[in-house]
């Protein structure tokens, strides 16, 4: 780390006498210089995520964010990507290290559109929704955008739109029926709530002359053959080899996803001071399923599994 922040010390002072701040970067120019910089000094990099830049590059534009988010004193809703964690009564999991939404990629003139539908939804929808819903808006909203790019809002919105939409959305998810039905209903209540709300920038048609439900595919039945079980043969071996589990925290998690069918986000969200409860018909483990947004909810659980749960409160208030 010493090494890397020597060598942009150095790229800085060559390239960027006068700056203030890394804020004052243009940081995809500054990005581009620096592996120039990097590739002419011969040095070896070693690259790190999705956008594929070096220990060097990843630390210039972890500083420049840093710095940008430091000195940005707008309203978090103004901002083209949110930190969830800056806005009250938004919905986010404890154990996620990813708190942002990114607007970046959507259509500027359909930006605020975009934020103002996602400021509704945050207060009361789970970060992942909301990630799903600025997904689905970029797909569409692109997609609109390129058909018209005067348009700033969705007033003249017709069902000729939506059929074009329709085309270059089956082919784009093909056979994935799943992803298909799922992307239209996000899409729907997108409609509908702005319809509801009364956004100056909704369809001036109706929605249900826009978007019919013929037009979200129906999910094909399974039948009891097609559900795949994790084969009695695994389980087994789970349960045999459970105490070996590395590390020993995780075991809990193990017992508490086997004991209530629960996903793990919602185990990971369980407070001590409230997920155990003792009733004369026995022990409940009570939390939120937050994905279908059931509060408080009870499971029974055995005298056993109860008691890993108290271990766990146990080890939990100690280390407070």
């Amino acid at each position: 780390m010493l090494r890397s922040f020597k060598q942009l010390s150095k790229f800085l002072k060559k390239f960027y006498p006068n700056i203030n701040s890394f804020a004052d970067l243009d940081i995809n120019k500054a990005l581009m210089q620096l592996r120039s910089h990097l590739s002419e000094l011969g040095l070896s990099i070693r690259i790190y995520g999705r956008r594929k830049l070096s220990n060097y590059e990843n630390l210039l534009n972890r500083l420049f964010l840093f710095y940008k988010d430091f000195y940005d004193t707008r309203d978090e809703f103004e901002k083209d990507i949110w930190d969830v964690r800056n806005i009250p009564g938004a919905r986010f999991p404890d154990h996620e290290s990813r708190h942002i939404l990114n607007f970046e990629d959507i259509p500027i003139l359909f930006r605020p559109l975009a934020k103002r539908y996602l400021k509704f939804r945050i207060s009361h929808l789970s970060l992942g929704q909301c990630n799903l819903d600025v997904r689905i808006l970029k797909l569409f909203l692109t997609f609109i955008h390129d058909k018209n790019p005067s348009w700033k809002d969705l007033n003249a919105l017709t069902r000729k739109d939506i059929e074009d939409y329709l085309k270059y959305h089956n082919k784009k998810f093909h056979e994935k029926i799943q992803s298909k039905r799922s992307y239209l209903i996000v899409l729907n209540v997108f409609l509908e709530t702005i319809e509801k709300l009364q956004f100056d920038e909704a369809p001036v048609l109706p929605v249900n002359l826009l978007l019919f439900k013929e037009d979200i595919p129906r999910l094909i039945k399974k039948s009891e053959n097609d559900i795949k079980y994790i084969p009695e043969g695994i389980l087994q071996q789970i349960e045999e080899k459970l105490e070996f589990l590395k590390p020993s925290k995780y075991v809990p998690i193990i017992v508490l996803l086997q004991a209530t069918g629960w996903r793990i986000s919602d185990i990971l969200n369980l407070r001590y001071d409230n997920c155990l409860e003792q009733t004369p018909q026995g022990w409940y483990l009570c939390g939120d399923i937050r994905k279908t947004q059931v509060m408080n909810h009870r499971v029974p659980i055995t005298k056993e599994v109860a008691d890993v749960v108290e271990a766990v409160i146990k080890v939990t208030k100690d280390q407070r």
